[in-house]
C-alpha cells in the first residue's frame, strides 16, 4: 500500500499519539521512523535501566552506530565546543530512554504562548484538562520515595534553607520548592505513547520502522507525500560521518491523500523541511536546494535548558545503587522487582528534585541523583566507575528558563547528513545562572558534615 488518509513522520512522543487518534477516527495512516520497535526490550521498559539507554539499545542494538547529535555552541574568539547531544531514534523516539520525570511546566510558558500566537487556547487554565486526562489514562503517573540520601537533602532544605516540601508538583502555581517526582510508569514500568496507547494491531495503521524521510513530495505548495529510504542506521548523527556517501538504498514514495504530519522532533522537522525548499531561499540555493517557500524563520529560534552536573563522592551513607551488584534475572533485587512491581529497580535515579529561583530572569530545576554522570558521555560511565565501593551523589542543574536561541543549519543537501546545530548554550547568561545552582548545592551539601563529601565535578 502506497497511498494513506495521512503519513506521520516520526513516531516519537508526539507521532505516536496523531497517528492513533487518526486511525480510532477512521482513517488510515502511515507511522514512520528512522529507528527500530524496541518497545519489548527490557532495558527500555525497567525504570532503573533508562542510563544504560542513552548510548545504546534506543538507538539500535547493541555496537551499532549511536544517535548521538553533536552540537556546535559557538562563542566569538573560541573553538566552536562539541558535545553529546542524546537523542532516542525508535519507536517511542526519546520518550523511550528519559528518565520517566513527568512536569507539566510553569502555567505562565503556556499563558506566553497564548499571548504570542493569540490563542487563548494555550492559556494553563485551557491545556489543564488535556494533561488531567493523560495522567489519568494512558499515562497514569506514581510518586516515588525518597532514599535516605535524599531524606537528609530535604532535612537541609526544609530545616535550615527555608525550602518548602511540595507534596502536589503537579499543582504548584510557582513550582518553587522541594519535592518527590511523579513518574510515568504502570505496573512498576515505564509508560509512553509507543508502549501505552499506539495500537499496531489496528488495521488502519501501517506502522514502518527503519526508513529514513528523505524529502517532502509537493503539488504547488500542497504536501502530497513523502520519499523515504530503507535501511537501518541511515542517518549518522555525528560529525565523524557528516561527509560519508552512503551507499545506495532502496526508495520509495507515500501518498498522502489528506494531509503529512511532520513530528521528527526539533532537530529531525526543520531539516526536512530545509532539505525540501522551505526555508531562508539564499542558504537553500548555496546547496542547489530549489525554494519552494521562502521563510527564513524555518530553523530559528531552537530553545533548550543548558544543564550541568554536579557530582559528590559521599561515605558513611548506603543508597539504591549499591544494592544492584550484581544485578541479575535471578537477584533478590531483581525478583523484587518482578513479584512485586517495587524495590531499587523500579525506580530511576532521580526520586526527588527542587525548583529554585535564583533571580528575576532564571528559576533552576535541580534533580537529585544516586548515580555519578559525566555530562552525559552515560556509556563511558556507566562501565567505568567502580560502584560497589563507592557511593555517589549527582545533582543535575537545569536553567529551566533560557534565554538563548539558536539554530539548526543544513551542512549540505544530502538528508543522510547530521545538520549543524548551534543552541547557544554557551552564554554568560547560562553560565550565570549554572554557576549559581553549583555554589546552592555546594552550600547544601556543606552542611551534611557526617557524609564526608569530596566534589568530584565540575
Amino acid at each position: 500500500m502506497n497511498e494513506f488518509d495521512y503519513i506521520v513522520v516520526g513516531a516519537g512522543a508526539a507521532g505516536c499519539v496523531m497517528a492513533q487518534r487518526l486511525v480510532e477516527s477512521g482513517h488510515t495512516v502511515a507511522l514512520i521512523d528512522s529507528g527500530g520497535d524496541y518497545n519489548s526490550n527490557y532495558r527500555v521498559r525497567t525504570p532503573s535501566e533508562f542510563g544504560t539507554l542513552w548510548g545504546d539499545v534506543v538507538y539500535h542494538p547493541p555496537y551499532d552506530p549511536p544517535w548521538n547529535e553533536w552540537s556546535f555552541p559557538s562563542v566569538s574568539g573560541d573553538e566552536p565546543k562539541v558535545y553529546d547531544y542524546v537523542r532516542g531514534a525508535c519507536i517511542g523516539g526519546s520518550a523511550n530512554h528519559h528518565a520517566m520525570v513527568a512536569v507539566r511546566g510553569r502555567p505562565e510558558v503556556y499563558d506566553t504562548w497564548a499571548a504570542l500566537t493569540q490563542d487563548p487556547s494555550w492559556r494553563y487554565e485551557n491545556v489543564k484538562q488535556y494533561f488531567e486526562k493523560i495522567e489519568t489514562t494512558w499515562l497514569r503517573l506514581t510518586k516515588t520515595e525518597p532514599e535516605l540520601m535524599e531524606l537528609e537533602v530535604m532535612r537541609v532544605l526544609t530545616e535550615e534553607l527555608g525550602v518548602s516540601y511540595r507534596n502536589d508538583v503537579l499543582e504548584c502555581p510557582d513550582a518553587v520548592g522541594f519535592w518527590n517526582f511523579m513518574i510515568s510508569r504502570d505496573s512498576a514500568e515505564r509508560m509512553s505513547s509507543s508502549i501505552s496507547l499506539l495500537d499496531k494491531s489496528n488495521p488502519r495503521l501501517t506502522v514502518i520502522p527503519d526508513h529514513l524521510v528523505l524529502r517532502l513530495l509537493f503539488q504547488d505548495t500542497v504536501c502530497t507525500g513523502i520519499e523515504m529510504a530503507a535501511g537501518r542506521t541511515l542517518y549518522q548523527a555525528n560529525t565523524e560521518h557528516a561527509s560519508a556517501p552512503p551507499p545506495p538504498y532502496v526508495t520509495r514514495q507515500l501518498r498522502a491523500s489528506r494531509e503529512v504530519l511532520l513530528c521528527a522532533g526539533a532537530i529531525n522537522s526543520p531539516q526536512l523541511l530545509l532539505l525540501s525548499g522551505i526555508g531562508d531561499s539564499a542558504a537553500l540555493e548555496t546547496l542547489g536546494i530549489a525554494t519552494l517557500v521562502d521563510n527564513p524563520q524555518v530553523g530559528e529560534n531552537v530553545m533548550d535548558h543548558p544543564e550541568m552536573w554536579n557530582n559528590y563522592q559521599l561515605e558513611n551513607i548506603r543508597h539504591r545503587w549499591q544494592v544492584f551488584f550484581p544485578l541479575t534475572f535471578d537477584s533478590p533485587t531483581y525478583g523484587q522487582y518482578k513479584t512485586a512491581q517495587k524495590g531499587p529497580v523500579a525506580v530511576p535515579f532521580s526520586s526527588s528534585g527542587m525548583d529554585i529561583s535564583v533571580s528575576d530572569n532564571h528559576t533552576l530545576h535541580i534533580g537529585f541523583y544516586t548515580i555519578p554522570s559525566n555530562n552525559f558521555n552515560t556509556k563511558e560511565w556507566f562501565y567505568d566507575y567502580d560502584y560497589k565501593n563507592k557511593t555517589y551523589a549527582s545533582f543535575l542543574i537545569e536553567n529551566t528558563r533560557p534565554r538563548s536561541r539558536g539554530t539548526i543549519r543544513l551542512r549540505s543537501a544530502s538528508p543522510y547528513d547530521v545538520p549543524i546545530i548551534n543552541e547557544e548554550l554557551d552564554t554568560d547568561d547560562n553560565a550565570e545562572a549554572i554557576s549559581t545552582g553549583v555554589l546552592y548545592m555546594r552550600d547544601v551539601i556543606s552542611r551534611i558534615p557526617d557524609w564526608n563529601a569530596v566534589e568530584v565535578y565540575p
